[in-house]
């Protein structure tokens, strides 16, 4: 384990760690490769199955209808595709927040003290690509626990 002030800069998917000893920029969760394809067909196909099982949940022209409260009617299979779906968020958001632990694993390493650029990262995410499919700010909540 390091003795030296080690400083990180968090962006919405890249980490900057500079230490006495090494200066690196890393990728944020870099071994994800989410199935955007496969979550975006199940969600049209729980989409199709919601609009047919509920008609009157729905205006002519596709939109939603406010006013009626009925209760959604939920088919099997509707259910089994959003487990399917919970599934596979689940299974992305533990990888999501192994790979966070492995790094703050790793600046721990590096040394003792750390120091960590304050920023907003909502602004971050307004000007950001893709950052809503990222969710690459929860390194810095998975740092502060290991640091207790």
């Amino acid at each position: 384990m390091g003795s030296s002030n080690v400083g990180i800069d968090i962006g919405t998917q890249t980490v900057g760690i500079s230490s006495s000893e090494k200066v690196r920029l890393l990728e944020l969760a870099p071994e994800i490769n989410t199935p955007y394809r496969e979550i975006r067909k199940l969600q049209r196909k729980m989409d199709r199955s919601r609009r047919a099982n509920n008609p009157n949940k729905f205006k002519v022209d596709g939109t939603f209808n406010q006013s009626n409260h009925d209760p959604w009617v939920r088919s099997k299979h509707y259910l089994r595709d959003q487990c399917k779906l919970q599934r596979i968020q689940g299974k992305l958001s533990n990888l999501r927040k192994q790979s966070h632990e492995r790094l703050a694993n790793e600046i721990i390493s590096q040394g003792t003290e750390v120091f960590v650029e304050e920023m907003s990262f909502k602004g971050l995410q307004k000007r950001a690509k893709g950052s809503r499919k990222k969710h690459k700010g929860t390194i810095v909540l998975v740092f502060y626990f290991f640091m207790r």
